[in-house]
Formats: C-alpha cells, sequence, structure tokens
C-alpha cells in the first residue's frame, strides 16, 4: 500500500508515506490481542442500523489506540491519518489533502491533482468519498483516523468539526477515530458509535498478560535470569507486571525493555512488586532517579538535551541540537544512549540520524514535571539569530 502511494507522483507528495510507514511498522511490533475491539468494530461495519457514521474509539494515553488502528492499516490496508503533535502533523490541511490523495490513488479515482479549494472545507472530500461509493458497491470504506485530541487548527469555527470531518456520510462509508478519553472532540454527526477501552477492562488485561508473554518468550535468554533474582516464579512475575501495569501497554514497553536490558534490576528495586504503579509513576521515579544520580550531569545535559526533544515538531538531527542546546555532539551522543528507550531513531535516504520522542506521554510528564516552555523559547531565538539583523546584534529582548 505505501509502495501504491510512493509511486503516483503528483498525489504522493501529500501523504505522509514514510512518516506514517514508520509509525505503523514501530507501533505493529510485538501486537497482541485486541479481537474484542476488532470485534466491535467489524459488527458495526455489517450492522444495517448503522449504514454509515462514525466509530469513535476512546482510552487513556498508552493504551494501545494508535497502535490498534497502525494493526488495522497493516492488514486491512484502509485509507489513514495519523495526527501526531511529535511530528507537527496535526492540522486540517494536513489531513484533507492527505486523505483526499489517499482516496484517489487507493481507489483508481479519475483525479490527476487536487483542487486548489481542496482543504477549504470538507467539499472535496465528500464528492470523493461519493464516487468511491460507485465503485465500491456493497463495500465498506473504512477511513482511520488518529489521535484526534492532538489536532490544532485554529482557523476553524468552533462550530465546525476538528478536522471539517464531514458530519454526514454516504452509506457504506465509515470513520475510525481514536482519542483520549477525557477529550472533548467537538464532533456534530448524524451517525456515530462509541467503543471505550478501559484499563480495567478483563479483555484489556488479557492483552496485557499476553503482550508480557510474548515478550518473555521472544527474550526469554535475557529475560529469565532477571526474573530468577528476584525470587520469583514466571507466574508471579506476569501477574505481577499485569497489575502494575494498570493496563496499560506504553508501561509494558518501557518497564519490560529495562529488565531485558539490565537498567532495571533487583539492585535498583529488591523487591517486584515495588515496581512503579502505572506509566506516570514509571516517569516520574526513573526521571529523579536519574536526577539523583548525578544531578550536575543531569541539569547540565540530559535535561536540556531531552526538553529540546519533547518541544521540537519534527524529528531533529544531533547536528540541529547542538545548535539549540550549545552542547557538542559527544554529550548529546551520550544523552541519546542513556535515554534511548524513550526516543525513535529514523533516517532519511542521506543525512544524518533523526530523534524524536517515542510517545507523546512522555513529553505530556515533561510539561508537567519540567515545563518546556523556556525550551521553546530557546528554538524561537536560536532560528531568529539567523535573520541578519533581527536581534539587533544579539540582544534577544
Amino acid at each position: 500500500m505505501f509502495q501504491l502511494f510512493a509511486e503516483a507522483p503528483l498525489l504522493s507528495r501529500h501523504i505522509r508515506v514514510h512518516e506514517f510507514q514508520t509509525l505503523v511498522n514501530e507501533r505493529t511490533q510485538g501486537f497482541v490481542g485486541r479481537e474484542f475491539v476488532f470485534k466491535a468494530i467489524d459488527d458495526l461495519l455489517k450492522d444495517s442500523k448503522f449504514p454509515s457514521g462514525y466509530i469513535i474509539i476512546s482510552g487513556e494515553p498508552g493504551i494501545g489506540k494508535t497502535a490498534l488502528l497502525a494493526q488495522l492499516v497493516k492488514q486491512r490496508g484502509y485509507v489513514h491519518h495519523f495526527n501526531t503533535v511529535l511530528q507537527d502533523i496535526r492540522s486540517t490541511d494536513a489531513f484533507l489533502t492527505n486523505i483526499c490523495a489517499q482516496l484517489i490513488i487507493r481507489y483508481g479515482l479519475e483525479h490527476s491533482t487536487l483542487p486548489q479549494d481542496a482543504t477549504n472545507n470538507s467539499t472535496f472530500l465528500s464528492e470523493l468519498l461519493e464516487e468511491v461509493v460507485k465503485k465500491r458497491g456493497n463495500q465498506p470504506i473504512v477511513i482511520l483516523v488518529d489521535a484526534l485530541d492532538e489536532v490544532e487548527d485554529f482557523r476553524l469555527h468552533q462550530d465546525v468539526n476538528r478536522l471539517c470531518l464531514p458530519p454526514d456520510l454516504p452509506d457504506g462509508v465509515f470513520f475510525v477515530v481514536t482519542k483520549r478519553e477525557e477529550f472533548d472532540d467537538r464532533l456534530s454527526v448524524g451517525r456515530r458509535k462509541d467503543i471505550y477501552l478501559r484499563d480495567d477492562d478483563p479483555r484489556n488485561l488479557k492483552d496485557v498478560r499476553k503482550f508480557v508473554e510474548n515478550f518473555i518468550k521472544e527474550y526469554r535468554t535475557d529475560m529469565i535470569p532477571r526474573i530468577k533474582e528476584w525470587g520469583i516464579t514466571e507466574d508471579e512475575f506476569l501477574t505481577t507486571i499485569t497489575e502494575r501495569s494498570e493496563g496499560n501497554f506504553m508501561y509494558l514497553v518501557y518497564v519490560l525493555g529495562d529488565i531485558r536490558d539490565g537498567r532495571l534490576t533487583v539492585v535498583e528495586i529488591d523487591n517486584i512488586r515495588e515496581l512503579p504503579q502505572g506509566l506516570k509513576d514509571y516517569y516520574q521515579r526513573h526521571w529523579r532517579g536519574m536526577r539523583a544520580v548525578d544531578q550536575d550531569r543531569f541539569d547540565k545535559y540530559y535535561e536540556p538535551v531531552l526538553c529540546y526533544l519533547a518541544t521540537a515538531k519534527e524529528p531533529v538531527t544531533i547536528t540541529l541540537l547542538a545548535e539549540w542546546t550549545k552542547l557538542v555532539p559527544i554529550r548529546i551522543h551520550e544523552v541519546i544512549e542513556k535515554w534511548r528507550q524513550y526516543l525513535n531513531q529514523s533516517k532519511l535516504e542521506q543525512g544524518e540520524p533523526l530523534y524524536r520522542i517515542y510517545h507523546a506521554s512522555f513529553q505530556d510528564f515533561l510539561k508537567e514535571e519540567v515545563g518546556l516552555v523556556k525550551y521553546e523559547d530557546g528554538i524561537a531565538v536560536t532560528a531568529l539569530r539567523k535573520i541578519p539583523g533581527f536581534l539587533d546584534g544579539g540582544d534577544d529582548r
């Protein structure tokens, strides 16, 4: 599917092929379960009383909403759009151009380019949906939209749906949309069904336990000795991790990775039942624990590099981080290696590796724990310094 998009040069420039393919690959690694969610979606797609409309999936950060949609893209090739504040893909224009271009390519519609007014409103998108319905017959057309809560578009009137999502859809067209549970989605639509992902849902906890089981199986050589050091059985380990995770998959990604790689052992926590409780507690204990080891090093190197990464609107190079932090590249390399589990690395065809924060929940934590305003200001000032005379010889006022 991604190859199909890349081979349509006039339209593919509107599609974040590289970003979305990378995201799908990384978020589906180790994917397990969620059959109860897939069934709920499929049941709605076949429900004669719900001929079209919006299926809204709500849940807490880290519960696996993005991974769920990524798996649907991987398995079924649905048209999709991932809003992500960490890569600054969150505007209505980005959504409309991406989805319209995908629909044209995916369903072979007779449009070689997008009209200039394609992003003014949802008119062109609605026209395309009507065309797709005529070509697809009785087959449902499913469009995935992730992280509605990360959308930022101040140009829209408050009465307009976020992303200019059409209020009414042709029969056979379904939007599957994810959002944080507490978020006001501001969607005024004709037909809507909600699916809630609860962290304490027995089906969710069953998937969590299966994720841990699969992780131990894949990394058995590393994991079994670690588990034995705590003096517990494998089953006790499974039960404890499941309970401490509070049903959160991002917690598992971090904690299990730390145990496997020897960053979290009996030396740091002598009783496995004293592991952090939930994702926020995990972030907080790790952050404050790293600061306590060497506060001077932490304040000089760790905090500024990580906070600039959390503030950046797109993946950045070490060269750019050096420019922002005024640190030598070797120090930035050290920070990246030390905090590698929190970062994603990618690379364009040519050039340096690019780094970004892996999950928005860590960015949320840094905003609350540290505050990112001064780092936002630092990026702005660095950019302004490049404009001759703008800061009047270096006067930042």
